[in-house]
């Protein structure tokens, strides 16, 4: 998914080179928090995803909004990867002003290790690098109601809102 209605030419030829092109699906121009879009798309699917890599809006809440879609869309065991979630943590922050005063993305990643702490069989493993985080499923049945946020418990709840409370700060 790309929110830009531009095909990328270099991301075509890759997919055409490797052979990619029947494990592939390309779709531009859609917003990653439009779940009527994430739906069609998904419903088009054959059987649960293996990998999702999300590299997108940088927004907390676009990021939910994609996760908890498309999560319960994984196979278990299947992974999902959170590019870049970092990026209000780090020295440099994020130059665009545009996510200056967001709630960072690192409260959808704090949730995932407190649902994971709580329910294995909902989310099996988080593993955290400073670029990018990999949340791998658990066995759970999980349907298109999923939220992470309803999955946490009451401490995992008063944690969340509490870090929710934060934003992103002017890089200095």
């Amino acid at each position: 998914l790309d929110h830009s209605p531009d095909p990328q030419p270099d991301l075509a030829r890759f997919i055409d080179q490797q052979g990619l092109g029947d494990v592939v699906d390309l779709h531009y121009g859609v917003d990653q928090a439009d779940t009527e879009a994430l739906d069609r798309i998904l419903d088009g699917f054959d059987g649960p995803l293996d990998l999702v890599i999300d590299d997108a809006s940088h927004r907390e809440a676009q990021t939910r909004a994609s996760f908890d879609r498309i999560f319960p869309r994984l196979r278990p065991s299947g992974a999902y990867v959170v590019e870049d979630w970092a990026w209000a943590h780090q020295v440099f922050a994020s130059p665009d002003p545009h996510l200056h005063g967001v709630t960072p993305m690192s409260l959808v990643v704090l949730e995932c290790v407190l649902v994971a702490a709580r329910h294995p069989e909902v989310i099996a493993e988080v593993v955290i690098d400073k670029q990018w985080v990999l949340v791998r499923r658990g066995p759970a049945e999980l349907d298109t109601t999923f939220s992470l946020s309803t999955s946490l418990d009451l401490v995992g709840r008063r944690m969340a809102e509490a870090a929710a409370a934060v934003r992103s700060r002017v890089p200095r």
